[in-house]
């Protein structure tokens, strides 16, 4: 479908198989629960109310949606007048909770997500940002920033990047130099992920609309000792 984001990984939260996979049996079970949750997800019918709701609306300049999620202990605002996506436009490794745009997925999006890693333990925000960066540059993406941050109170990692792609999804492929800026909050049991892509003439705009959005999170749950110490 053209205009699909895009955005599949093993150990990876926001990259695409494209920018690397390994043989590592941890990697391929979380691989598996990913397309596995996808599907079911795909498979999901339309019940909650807000999202159908939003989704049948007209686009209004003025409204911020507010993404409130007691299930995952998450609430965060989006930016003021953009839209609610519908989920079928979009494909991740896990469970979809909310996607936004201005009106046309490759002019820029933001979407939320949940994965579980499939790790033996809970995994650190270093250890995220670290896999991340290896492949990303693996990949020939430019790699502009790469930091552990906090949160929502909690310890998260970040990486923006500038890679090909079609503006709306970073493919390793394509015409259209996307940017990337993501972030990673991992917990006892899951990892919640919020990432921004676009085109890169709208980087400046777009990424202080996304880290004002980070500044609205508020997230319930539970991190061990190590991630919150992870630097």
């Amino acid at each position: 479908m053209i205009g699909r984001l895009v955005v599949i990984g093993g150990v990876l939260l926001c990259v695409l198989p494209s920018l690397g996979q390994d043989d590592n049996p941890r990697s391929q079970r979380a691989r598996e629960a990913a397309r596995q949750a996808q599907q079911k997800q795909e498979e999901k019918p339309a019940t909650e109310k807000q999202e159908a709701d939003a989704e049948k609306k007209p686009r209004d300049k003025k409204a911020i949606d507010v993404l409130e999620d007691k299930e995952h202990e998450l609430k965060i605002s989006a930016p003021k007048g953009w839209q609610v996506d519908k989920k079928d436009d979009y494909t991740v490794p896990g469970e979809l909770l909310r996607a936004w745009s201005e009106g046309k997925v490759n002019d820029g999006n933001i979407v939320v997500f949940i994965q579980d890693p499939e790790s033996e333990k809970p995994i650190t925000p270093r250890f995220i940002l670290d896999a991340e960066v290896q492949k990303l540059k693996a990949a020939d993406v430019e790699v502009r920033k790469q930091e552990i941050i906090d949160v929502g109170g909690k310890r998260a990692m970040m990486w923006a990047g500038l890679g090909r792609g079609t503006g709306g999804a970073m493919t390793g492929e394509g015409t259209v130099k996307t940017y990337q800026q993501c972030v990673a909050i991992p917990r006892e049991s899951d990892v919640v992920v919020l990432l921004l892509t676009t085109p890169e003439k709208g980087i400046g705009r777009k990424r202080k609309l996304f880290e004002e959005l980070l500044k609205t999170v508020e997230i319930g749950g539970k991190q061990t000792d190590e991630q919150k110490s992870s630097k």
